[in-house]
């Protein structure tokens, strides 16, 4: 029971009673003198009237019999007044009537025009969701009290891209959480060949960035005569491998009897190197003898010569000797005619006189004594000694 302390008596009230005035408080009760009886009021009942005031009270002459009114039941229909009073006939059973209040029970007239509040069938809906993370709460059937408020934590948004994240209820809200995105950690798209570039979320949008490809190198040469390969910024894959042209050098000569090789066109390695076994010093004189490479080295082999044994210039005459080389130089020593001693113009070799000059070599006795210094040419008788 709510009590309280009587306010100050003569406190200004109003005691509800349109037949009193100068209402106040008097012992901690509210109440009025009485207005002069025939005064207009309303007795808040519909099959009354017109309402006067009679010592302080309202009341009025009852209506027709029949007179259309509401007697303020959802249980009731057709009413009409009936003796100064409003009443009708019940309604039909099951007639949904004024709610009690509790969220479990059901409000309906029975047969007799009563509203009675049996326990509402258990599903039925007694606190609809607030949003997508309430559950709906339904009545048990045993009690008429709507189950205590749960919240989702079931997901909530679904994601919508490879870069989304897919939020759940938290269980405490109504609503979803913040639409939230993969940080640019994550990779979204991964790489389809060695020219596809693996693409990462941005952090700020449930998509995945557009396909990029690579411009690098993605096969680098092999050898000399292969040809480093670059991703054409199109394609998921390297380019087919290529070679260097058969008009490439790959191997400079190291020498003047070393090879250069060039690619094959079809191949990254170089050609073995391969040795000349060509001339690589020609003979520079009668006395050289001409160089040809090994087959093996680089270099061309030393310079040699002809032996000294190695006829150069041949005889032209019996006073020209034959001349041979040095064995120590190309070229063939200076021609060397026989000494002629006595100036005759005919060589020792030769000259039948070779210390007395004589130029026509006159031989009388064919002896090989020329008569100039042949004392017995069997034209002069030689002297003989006495001993001869």
């Amino acid at each position: 029971m709510c009590t309280g302390t009587p306010v100050a008596d003569t406190t200004p009230c109003n005691d509800g009673n349109d037949c009193t005035t100068s209402d106040m408080c008097q012992g901690g009760v509210c109440s009025g003198t009485a207005v002069a009886d025939g005064t207009a009021c309303n007795d808040q009942n519909a099959c009354t009237g017109p309402d006067t005031c009679q010592a302080g009270q309202c009341s009025g002459t009852p209506v027709a019999d029949g007179t259309a009114c509401d007697d303020g039941s959802d249980c009731t229909a057709s009413d009409s007044c009936q003796a100064g009073t409003c009443s009708g006939t019940p309604a039909a059973s099951g007639t949904a009537c004024a709610d009690d209040g509790n969220a479990c029970s059901a409000d309906r007239c029975d047969t007799s025009g009563r509203c009675i509040h049996p326990l509402a069938a258990a599903g039925t809906v007694c606190r609809a969701a607030a949003g997508v993370c309430d559950v709906a709460e339904t009545c048990t059937g045993t009690s008429i009290s709507c189950p205590a408020d749960a919240k989702s934590t079931a997901v909530c948004r679904a994601s919508a891209g490879p870069c989304d994240v897919a939020e759940s209820c938290d269980g405490v809200n109504d609503d979803c959480p913040a639409d939230g995105f993969q940080p640019a950690t994550v990779e979204c798209r991964a790489a389809a060949g060695v020219c596809d570039l693996a693409e990462n979320c941005t952090g700020t949008s449930a998509s995945c960035p557009p396909d990029q490809k690579s411009t690098a190198e993605c096969r680098p040469a092999a050898g000399p005569c292969d040809l480093a390969e670059s991703c054409d910024g199109v394609n998921d894959d390297c380019p087919s491998d290529a070679f260097q042209p058969a008009t490439v050098g790959c191997w400079p000569s190291a020498g003047v009897c070393d090879l250069a090789e060039t690619c094959t066109g079809t191949s990254a390695a170089c050609p073995p190197d391969a040795k000349s076994a060509a001339v690589c010093r020609p003979a520079s004189g009668p006395c050289d003898v001409a160089e040809q490479c090994d087959g093996a080295s680089d270099t061309c082999p030393p310079d040699a010569y002809l032996p000294a044994t190695a006829e150069c210039r041949p005889s032209t005459g019996p006073c020209d000797p034959t001349e041979l080389c040095t064995g120590s130089s190309p070229t063939c020593p200076a021609d060397v005619l026989a000494q002629d001693t006595d100036g005759d113009g005919v060589c020792d070799l030769i000259d039948d006189c070779p210390t007395i000059p004589d130029p026509l070599q006159l031989d009388s006795d064919h002896d090989g004594i020329g008569d100039a210094c042949d004392p017995c040419n069997n034209i002069v008788r030689c002297s003989r000694s006495s001993s001869g």
